[in-house]
Formats: C-alpha cells, structure tokens, sequence
C-alpha cells in the first residue's frame, strides 16, 4: 500500500475538542453559493490550545448567512452554544457574544492535499474558570488596510502556486477558473498564522481576480 502523506502548505487547528471564547465576528461579505449571491459572515473562535511559541490557535466557523431563520446554520450553531432555541419573536446581538466561552470541536478534512481545519461543534462551557481573549488576535474590521496593489500591476501572474495540484505553476499560466477556484476554496481557510508564501499567493490572487476574497 502506497502513502501519501503531502506537506501541508500552512497550519491547521489541531483536530479535538478545546475549550474556546469567541473573538470576532468578520464583517459581511458577498459570498457565491450553489443557490447564488449571499451575504455571510464568519465566528472566530480562539482556544486555549497554545503553540510552541506561547500564542493561542484560533479557528473559522463555515460561512454564516446573518438569518435566524428555523433552518439557518446560524440559528443551529446559537441553539447548541447557548444550550437552548431561541423563542418566538427573540432576537439576539452577535456583538454581545464577543468573549463568550464554548467547548468547540474541530475535525480534519484534507482537500487537494490541504489539510482544513473544521467547526464542528459549538458547545456550552459553564466551567467556573472560562477562557478569555488573549488579546493577541485583532478583530477584522480593526485591522489596519494594506495598500492594494494598482489594478494595472501584473507582478500576480509571476506568483508560484505552493497548494493543490497545480502547486509549481505560475498564477498567470492558470485559467481564470482556476484562479477563482483558489481565491473561493483556498483562501478563505487562512489565518493569522499564515505564511508569507500563503500571503504572497492570497494578495495575488486577489489581484489576479479583482476582487476581494472571503
């Protein structure tokens, strides 16, 4: 039996049940879906899981469709965090869950030879010492905007893909498929703690397509 074990281009949360707050809720974004154009937005949640260097692992939640609908994941994933539904006519402020503990559960799923990491679950934590925000992580809409570059700047296309099969090619030797391909599936599985090689790829690819990715 042949295996392969393919080198993971950044790092993904460690699979397993952690103990967590969350720490941002990302600002909504146009995202495609197979049922068309939605708004959504992300939870990120960081858990006490520490890396080798002392920092805190965070980890994304799937998209999420600001709707508190009876089928909306939205409304699944508050009913198992906060342990009950919501009732009749109840709305709810997501700011005010900023700090909120969880129990989140975090499973592998590898695409391309990419490792992902998976919100599963998230659960109550009534626990007497909760976590709480190590400060560390900066919210989205704080973060300070890089300067894009010009729509004209072709540097992108000289920009080597390090992930999924077509890891060695050029961007400019992709078709705009596949560019895209990268920009919706990719892309939106990095975090803080991606490398400037991951960085590199993302911004050229958000200038590849002219647009933003999320």
């Amino acid at each position: 039996m042949k295996l392969d074990n393919k080198k993971k281009s950044f790092d993904a949360h460690p699979a397993g049940q952690f103990r967590a707050c969350l720490v941002d809720e990302t600002p909504l974004k146009v995202i495609r879906t197979r049922f068309g154009e939605k708004e959504a937005f992300r939870f990120v949640f960081e858990t006490d899981l520490k890396r080798e260097d002392g920092s805190s692992w965070c980890v994304w939640s799937a998209p999420l469709t600001p709707s508190l609908g009876e089928k909306s994941n939205l409304r699944k994933l508050l009913r198992s965090w906060l342990g009950r539904d919501l009732e009749e006519n109840e709305g709810i402020d997501t700011e005010s869950l900023i700090g909120k503990p969880a129990l989140v559960v975090v499973a592998h799923e590898i695409k391309d030879g990419t490792t992902y990491a998976n919100l599963l679950a998230v659960l109550p934590d009534n626990a007497p010492n909760p976590v709480t925000p190590s400060g560390s992580y900066i919210r989205v809409k704080d973060r300070e905007k890089t300067g894009d570059a010009p729509a004209s700047d072709e540097r992108w296309r000289d920009v080597v893909v390090h992930v999924g099969v077509n890891k060695g090619s050029k961007l400019g030797d992709l078709k705009p498929p596949q560019r895209q391909a990268l920009l919706d599936k990719w892309v939106p599985f990095l975090n803080d703690f991606a490398t400037d090689e991951d960085r590199a790829l993302r911004k050229a690819l958000e200038d590849s397509c002219g647009n933003q990715p999320y």
